[in-house]
């Protein structure tokens, strides 16, 4: 039964990883029941292993759960989708694009009319500080810019769930501390 107001929602999900070359399972999750409604922020914490990454990777329609139901906003979601941001530890931006190429290639993607995404464009770069950087390829910027890239890229298509795998791990005390403050604010 869905609760009350949720965002997103796992119901009695099991996630088991099967090598039958092997004649291995590995039992990821099981039985996770979770919710999270709007404007809440939700934190997985334990062990590497423990399976946070892969129930990211469920709500994200990465993978499939084994057993149990997925739910956005009441539906059971199948498939990746803009109503689902992602960001990931490593900003995986696209190295041909320029800044503002990669942050817009979602609506692109979507044939969303350029008028529509080239001032919101504009907005989250500003944004996330990277104005005059919009024609630099990833490889002239930092780690840190590079992960602002990734973070504007998943906020132009204004997805009613931002999922984020450790987004900051990989970058210096004070850039984190800054990017932290960014999401909050936003």
């Amino acid at each position: 039964m869905q609760a009350q107001n949720s965002k997103f929602e796992f119901i009695n999900v099991t996630k088991i990883f099967s090598d039958k070359r092997k004649n291995n399972r590995t039992v990821a999750l099981e039985d996770l029941n979770l919710a999270a409604g709007t404007g809440e922020f939700i934190c997985l914490l334990g062990p590497s292993g423990c399976g946070k990454s892969t129930a990211l990777n469920l709500m994200a329609s990465f993978d499939k759960p084994t057993e149990g139901q997925v739910l956005v906003d009441g539906r059971s979601i199948e498939k990746p989708g803009l109503d689902r941001g992602v960001v990931l530890q490593e900003p995986t931006l696209f190295p041909w694009l320029k800044v503002t190429e990669n942050i817009t290639f979602g609506p692109r993607m979507n044939n969303v009319p350029v008028e529509e995404y080239t001032e919101k464009a504009k907005r989250y770069i500003d944004l996330v500080g990277l104005k005059g950087f919009e024609n630099h390829y990833p490889h002239e910027l930092s780690g840190g810019m590079r992960q602002r890239v990734a973070i504007a890229r998943a906020w132009i298509n204004e997805p009613s769930v931002l999922l984020m795998d450790e987004p900051f791990g990989a970058l210096d005390a004070q850039t984190r501390l800054i990017m932290q403050e960014l999401l909050l604010r936003v």
